[in-house]
This record gives structure tokens, sequence and C-alpha cells, in this order.
């Protein structure tokens, strides 16, 4: 995008009430590029730049009131602005968290929607559109263009996916990886258009954390993804094999119709089915001990367990199966975990679930406004926009 040596034309779209108008279009010039900065992932904590600023021209700013007032409508040449829209645009086919913690950033600045990429034809033009991605290999004709890439596809030609993405999608003016173990996965180069961004957690987890602390109803807790190729009997197998009939695991999470089939015969074993994220803290809160299960194959092995973090910021206790993602992420947050073997995590457990807690971590550090500050990206709509 950056790169084309023609004109930029970006058009301009933003929202009066709760309605999209076309209110003109940004021209832009392409200027010579400046030399790509460093690509360095977070641990450095460096914030990239686009290094060509688009300059915008932008039409006059109308006063539709004092339009009004005078007893006229606004000239043609007169355009009213209110706040550039950013559409979130997924797939359509699983949770996304991480959607209401970029609304919720962004919202004293920007419009922020969401929708689908099969209802995206029939909105109106955004200013920013902002790809989960998937495989998108049409970018819009107007806006600023982010691609987003979570995740490593997971499933049967899950490495011909990746492949697939990084020859056929569009070509985007910014690209955010969670961590640069995924880029380099990808396949994609570290230029002035890479950014990091980390998992985060949300606020409302922070905000549980200040709750009064009740009675642990729940001995054993897991939230997250029961897929398939995730293997989760490898921790119920576990579970039943140290505690039998003694202890109970309740499992909150889409359905996973093969592993009820398996289990309905063994009662601690329950299915909570999925729950709305704000309703996770109070259900969390009132476990003894978290279960952050997390394959050890890939690409599991380079994706950071959201679950983890989540069960950190509420200062629970965890057992954690031994997996090199997770002790990466433990060690930079400072999360004290009771470690398991990979596929037997139960095994070693105490009858009296008693090890350190993470009540004395500080939360702030995980929360999502933080991640996304120290992330840059922010800095890099605006400047893309202004």
């Amino acid at each position: 995008m950056y790169g084309r040596s023609n004109p930029l034309k970006i058009h301009a779209y933003y929202v009066d009430g709760q309605n999209a108008q076309f209110r003109g279009h940004w021209a832009s010039q392409a200027t010579s590029p400046a030399a790509p900065p460093r690509c360095v992932p977070p641990g450095g904590r460096a914030v990239l730049l686009p290094p060509r600023r688009l300059r915008c021209s932008l039409p006059a700013r109308c006063d539709a009131p004092a339009a009004r007032s005078a007893g006229r409508r606004a000239n043609a040449g007169e355009v009213c602005m209110s706040k550039p829209v950013i559409c979130i645009v997924h797939e359509g086919r699983a949770a996304y968290p991480e959607v209401k913690a970029y609304k919720r950033f962004f919202q004293n600045d920007y419009i922020t929607i969401e929708s689908s990429f099969r209802d995206l034809k029939t909105r109106a033009p955004c200013s920013v559109y902002w790809y989960l991605m998937g495989f998108f290999p049409r970018r819009p004709n107007s806006g600023l263009v982010i691609h987003d890439y979570r995740s490593l596809s997971v499933g049967a030609f899950r490495r011909c996916k990746d492949i697939v993405k990084r020859r056929y999608n569009a070509v985007p003016d910014i690209r955010i990886f969670q961590n640069d173990q995924i880029r380099r996965e990808l396949g994609f180069r570290c230029d002035w258009r890479t950014f990091f961004l980390p998992m985060g957690v949300s606020d409302t987890f922070v905000e549980a954390r200040g709750l009064p602390v009740t009675e642990p109803t729940i001995d054993f807790v897991y939230i997250g993804s029961m897929l398939a190729d995730r293997r989760c009997d490898f921790m119920i197998d576990s579970f039943l094999k140290r505690f039998g009939t003694s202890r109970k695991l309740y499992l909150y999470g889409p359905s996973n119709y093969q592993l009820i089939r398996r289990y309905r015969g063994d009662p601690n074993i329950v299915f909570g089915g999925f729950l709305d994220q704000d309703e996770l803290p109070l259900i969390l809160r009132s476990a003894r001990v978290a279960v952050n299960y997390i394959p050890n194959w890939f690409p599991y092995v380079l994706q950071t367990s959201t679950k983890l973090i989540e069960y950190a910021a509420l200062g629970m206790r965890i057992l954690s199966n031994e997996q090199p993602q997770s002790r990466i992420t433990s060690e930079l947050y400072g999360i004290s975990c009771l470690w398991g073997p990979p596929e037997d995590m139960f095994r070693d457990i105490s009858d009296d679930l008693d090890w350190a807690d993470n009540s004395a971590l500080d939360p702030r550090q995980m929360c999502w406004s933080s991640v996304l500050r120290a992330s840059g990206i922010g800095q890099a709509i605006q400047s893309a926009l202004l």
C-alpha cells in the first residue's frame, strides 16, 4: 500500500449519530520511503510506525448547527465530520474476546463496529478495516487495512492453509502478529508494516479481582476450547486416574459432543457449555484450582495461553501441564503455577490442593489497555489518518 508510487486515495467515512455516510475523500501522494525500522518483538517494546505517513487533504469542516440557524443547508464544499470508523472484520465462526478489548480501547477516538466477512459488503465503507485473519484475498476499495494474525491454522492441512494465507491474502497497510514465532511460521518478512500485539486480559477480570472472595464451591475448573485436535481427553483421563470420584472437574467452552458422550457416565466431569467472557470471572473465583491444559504440539507450542493469563489476573491457584509457551508466559509476567507432566498433569497433585496462588501478582501489565498501548498500533493508525 505505502510502496505504490502513484497517489493513494482513502475515502473517509464518518458517523453522525448511528448512520455511516460518505463525507468525501482524503488524497495522499506517496513519498520516497524512509529506511525500514528495525523489527523488534515484544520485550524490547519498540514502537514501529509506518515510514510513509499519509498526508491527507481534508475538506473544510462545516458547522451544521450554524448552517441550520442561518436558514441554509451546508454548502457542497462543507463536510461534517465526527469520528473515523474502525470496522473489525472476522469470519464469524469463533469467539473473539479481543474484539471487545479493541472496541473499548479505541472508543474515545473512533466509532468501532464489528462485522463478519460475509456481511461486510452490505455495510457502508469505513476509515479503517481491522481483519482478524483467516482468508481475505481482496482488500476494500478504501480505508486503512490491518491484518491481525492472532493464531495459526489448526485442523487438517493446517500448514497448507497458512501457506495460502501468506501467498494469496491481500496486501495490508499494517500486519499484526501475536508474537515473532507466529510471524516466522507464517513466513512474512519483518518490515515497517509489522507490529506485535501479545494476548491480553479483559478489564473485567481485573475488576472482578477486587470483589469479596467467597468459599470455593468447585474443585477444578477449565475454560477454553475443547476441539478434537486439542485432545482434552488427556487432561480428563489424568484427572480421573488421580482423583476418581473424590473431586469434580468443571469444563466451560464450546461443546465437544465426542467428549460429552465419552464422559457422560462420570458424574464428577461437568460440562458447563459456552459462557460469555463477562460471566467467566465469577465462575473462576468459585474454584479452588484453575486448570491450564495446552497441547504440546504444533501450532499450540507457538501461541500464548489466554486462559493462563486470565487465571493469573484473577489471582488464582493454577495447575498447568508442562508446555514451552506457557513457561515463557509465566516467566514473562511472573505467574506462579504448579507444573505437571505434559499428558498426565494431575499425577503429582497433593490432596489438600494447597500451593502458591497469584494473589500478589499485579494484573495491570496483562490488561488489554496496557498491551495495546505498548504495541504502538494506536499511534500508527492515528498517524496514518492525520
